[in-house]
């Protein structure tokens, strides 16, 4: 029902609707990211082969939402990346510092922040009309 209705009622956004779309943060990330401490610490490094659980799911609800002819589909999937990204992102560092060399560890572990703001800085850059 929900998706004969989504598909009955959609029309092509406005450009003001779309680049909010596009640069908002998924729902999951802030909830899972303050929860990563405990993860990281009962689970270790195998926390980040788990967290690959979240994406694949993602990625198989994504897939299949046309078919289903479900938004909720690609709702859920979204939570499911921002879970994903919430724990990466916090878990990366750690497992980063852990495994450098002492005389790079800061280096090492800073990297994925500034490459995650450097990435953020191009994709600003390249939406610019």
């Amino acid at each position: 029902m929900a998706g004969a209705y989504w598909r009955a009622t959609a029309r092509s956004p406005s450009p003001a609707y779309v680049v909010p779309h596009r640069v908002s943060v998924s729902p999951g990330r802030p909830l899972w990211s303050t929860a990563c401490r405990s993860l990281g610490h009962h689970a270790g490094k195998k926390s980040l082969l788990v967290n690959n659980i979240f994406v694949v799911s993602a990625a198989i609800l994504f897939g299949f939402s046309r078919k289903a002819g479900s938004f909720e589909m690609i709702m859920l999937g979204r939570l499911l990346v921002g879970v994903n990204a919430g724990v990466s992102m916090n878990i990366q560092p750690m497992y980063l510092g852990e495994s450098a060399p002492k005389e790079l560890r800061g280096a090492v572990a800073m990297s994925s922040a500034i490459f995650t703001a450097l990435g953020i800085v191009m994709g600003q850059v390249v939406g610019l009309r």
